[in-house]
């Protein structure tokens, strides 16, 4: 038996503590079934899938049962919380697993005395003979435990009434717990900024056959796949829906943003990391995270805290201080793949700085076989304007291009959204653009009248903060097709009194923000929803 301790006791300490027992259901048919070697592989992946979860979960000592583990948490709250994650944990891996294993748990709560590599009392008396009688998948506790975790938690439990258990003089007051209707927390999920479901998905249905088809073939070698649109469109929305079915097929999906002007080094690999480390230690934990990682708590400083606690190396001169923190970040993303397959979501891709770029060309040098898929959104990109690091990175990328919505899928979302409107006006107005479409239908919903509704504020917002952004020629440029709304280039470079590298430098400024289109003849037009005002007013 093998005992870890994160905070140790001296010997003959008295404490009070919760204590939790877990078994492997019909263990011994499972190792007949299996044959020794493979049994002993399928108990040491469970051991350390469960150790990991106990661990994240706040457990201050762990000893391996053989077929299951004691563990030791200072609150019956912690864990309560323990075991829903070890079970949800057990049921993903099910989920992918050829030979489902089955668990059942107990907690038993009350003074334990610590010894060298060893707890005993009452407690684990009680929980060894919960375990005994539980059945698989079943979470038994007593009823002290449901006591101390009332207030602090909103789990389920339900009476069992009075269970007897050998060797003890009264009858266990004894409740289940409800497992199965507790929030499942286990994976990291997605990030906010990329759950914000808004209106009801609509339309992209053969972007999505060409996304499925990526995601099934990324559990057996790594890709890049960029989904090319004009601001707006729905590039981010699209990705959202990917995640989600990333998740149901048991990936784990990472998601960070770029933004203009960056806001930390390796903006969108920071931020993704930082996010696991503060959701999903867990995960880090049985993937094999460890010091190897530690250039990236640079990055991400969750990562030096409990129970991972990395600690960032010594500094060195910064181009080895580079290559070993892009290694770093290489060896995270493969542990992560070799529990199960990855999905990283980087947003806004024409915004990434070299040094980001740098990292996701490492990350995806000789990908080929590693169960990865590296989904980046991206406004189309002049060729003479974009980074050679951009151009490295997407050469041999799957593009997706994400166009505006037709008539149809405009029609599609009004009803979705049971909002009154003519869906030929609407697209007119909006030109196909998703977030014009689900901003004016929010105030649609809302009871307002489309002829009579002004461009909503949230439309407005967005305008001015690109607006603010940008290098003072190109505001005055979009300034000036505000009122023109479609001009000839010569007649907007007089008109600004710019020589040609600067004229240049503000159209294709002001082209990357979403506020100008070029037109085939080589007129620029101001892009906007009809009716906004003049943006400098």
């Amino acid at each position: 038996m093998t005992a870890l301790h994160d905070r140790a006791h001296e010997p003959g300490t008295l404490t009070t503590a919760t204590i939790l027992f877990t078994d492997v259901v019909s263990s011994t048919a499972l190792r007949i079934r299996l044959g020794e070697e493979r049994a002993n592989v399928v108990f040491r992946r469970l051991y350390e899938l469960l150790r990991s979860v106990v661990t994240a979960s706040g457990s201050s000592f762990t000893k391996s049962l053989g077929d299951g583990l004691m563990a030791v948490f200072d609150s019956a709250t912690a864990g309560l919380d323990a075991i829903i994650a070890v079970q949800q944990a057990v049921a993903d891996e099910n989920e992918r697993a050829q030979e489902k294993i089955s668990i059942r748990a107990a907690l038993a709560a009350g003074d334990v005395c610590w010894g060298h590599d060893d707890v005993s009392g009452l407690p684990t008396v009680e929980a060894a003979r919960l375990v005994a009688v539980a059945e698989g998948g079943q979470v038994l506790c007593t009823d002290l435990v449901r006591r101390l975790a009332q207030g602090r938690s909103r789990h389920e439990f339900k009476d069992l009434g009075r269970l007897p258990g050998k060797g003890l003089r009264e009858p266990m007051h004894t409740y289940e717990l409800h497992w199965q209707s507790a929030d499942h927390h286990l994976g990291a999920g997605l990030a906010p900024w990329l759950d914000e479901r808004g209106l009801p998905f609509v339309g992209r249905e053969e972007q999505l056959r060409t996304l499925d088809a990526e995601l099934a073939a990324a559990e057996f070698g790594g890709n890049l796949v960029l989904l090319q649109g004009e601001p707006g469109v729905g590039k981010t929305r699209l990705a959202s829906e990917v995640a989600r079915r990333a998740l149901k097929r048991q990936f784990t999906v990472l998601a960070g943003r770029c933004t203009d002007p960056a806001r930390k080094a390796y903006e969108p690999i920071a931020g993704a990391v930082e996010r696991l480390a503060r959701t999903s230690p867990a995960l880090l934990l049985r993937a094999g995270i460890d010091q190897q990682c530690g250039q990236l708590v640079r990055l991400a400083p969750s990562l030096a805290a409990p129970p991972l606690s990395l600690e960032v190396p010594p500094a060195t001169e910064p181009v080895s201080e580079r290559y070993h923190l892009l290694a770093a970040a290489r060896t995270l993303i493969e542990r992560l793949a070799t529990v199960r397959p990855v999905l990283l979501i980087v947003d806004d891709l024409q915004w990434a700085t070299l040094e980001s770029l740098q990292m996701l060309n490492a990350l995806m040098w000789d990908a080929d076989a590693l169960p990865l898929l590296v989904l980046a959104m991206s406004r189309p990109v002049p060729v003479e304007s974009a980074m050679p690091e951009l151009h490295k990175l997407t050469a041999d990328a799957r593009v997706v291009p994400v166009p505006a919505f037709g008539p149809d899928e405009v029609s599609h979302a009004l009803t979705e959204a049971r909002a009154a409107g003519d869906a030929a006006v609407l697209h007119r107005i909006t030109g196909g653009n998703a977030f014009l479409i689900s901003e004016v239908i929010r105030e649609l919903t809302a009871g307002k009248d489309l002829d009579a509704l002004a461009v909503p504020d949230s439309v407005t917002r967005m305008v001015l903060a690109r607006l603010s952004q940008l290098h003072p020629d190109a505001r005055d440029l979009v300034n000036l097709l505000a009122v023109g709304e479609r001009m000839s280039s010569a007649e907007l470079r007089q008109g600004l009194g710019l020589d040609e590298a600067r004229f240049v430098a503000a159209v294709e400024e002001a082209m990357g923000a979403g506020l100008v289109t070029m037109l085939d003849n080589g007129s620029c037009h101001f892009s906007r929803p009809a009716g906004t005002a003049r943006p400098g007013r």
